[in-house]
This record gives C-alpha cells, structure tokens and sequence, in this order.
C-alpha cells in the first residue's frame, strides 16, 4: 500500500511542478491584449495562438498535481481539495475561452475567460494558505 506523501514532502514537489509551469507561462511572453474582457473578434486569433501556448503548460501542472495524489495534511486537507478543485475548473474555462478564440466568438472567450479567472483567484488564494505560493504564481 501506497503511503501518502508528508505536507512538506508534497509541497516540496507540487512547487517543482508549478515552479514549471511559471517558467514556461513566462517564456510564453504577455498576452496579446491588456484586459482580455475588452477583446473584439479581431483580437481572437492573436488569443486563440497564445491559448495554444498556455494550455498545455495549465494541463500539465493538473495532470502533475493529481498525480502527487493527495498529503496526508489532516484538516488542512481541505483546504488543498479546493484549491486543486478550482484550478481544474481554471483549466476547463480556459479550454472553452481558446475554443471560443478559435472560433472568433469573442462574447464567449469573453465568458469562459472570466470565469476561468474566478476559479483562478479563489485557487490561487487556497494554495498559497496551503504554503504553495508557487502554484499561486501564476
């Protein structure tokens, strides 16, 4: 039987993998528009392009956290539960926001955007009260 990895243990590695994906989201460069609640249809290939650049880099940090499995962290647990059950969904709406992108709807890019950042914010503050501020620094 498989033991659950110590917190320390966890967070150790869960910052390694989020540690990648800030590297690779900065290599991306900024996005292609200031405040993407403002882009037009013209602006969707330009997102769509830097979409296909985030997307793989945000699969793999989920792919590479659920695959920690979960520490044994006793309450603390939940905290970290939701902060990983927000990022998933973080993923989700931006699948849908590069979806909407290559398909030039900026009104749903728009949508699936906002949500996606919402997920986002709440993620990024749970894992950081977790002692991940790696995986908030996104």
């Amino acid at each position: 039987m498989k033991k659950n990895l110590s917190k320390l243990e966890y967070n150790w590695l869960a910052s390694g993998v989020c540690l990648t994906e800030c590297v690779g989201e900065r290599a991306l460069g900024l996005p292609p528009f200031a405040d993407p609640l403002q882009a037009t249809d013209a602006d969707m290939p330009a997102a769509a392009k830097y979409g296909d650049g985030l997307l793989p880099l945000l699969r793999k940090k989920r792919d590479d956290l659920r695959a920690l499995g979960l520490p044994d962290a006793g309450m603390e647990i939940m905290v970290l539960t939701e902060a990983l059950r927000h990022f998933e969904e973080t993923v989700k709406a931006f699948e849908e926001a590069n979806y909407a992108a290559h398909n030039g709807d900026s009104e749903a890019f728009k949508a699936a955007w906002a949500r996606g950042r919402q997920h986002d914010f709440v993620a990024d503050t749970l894992f950081t009260e977790f002692d991940l501020p790696l995986c908030a620094a996104d």
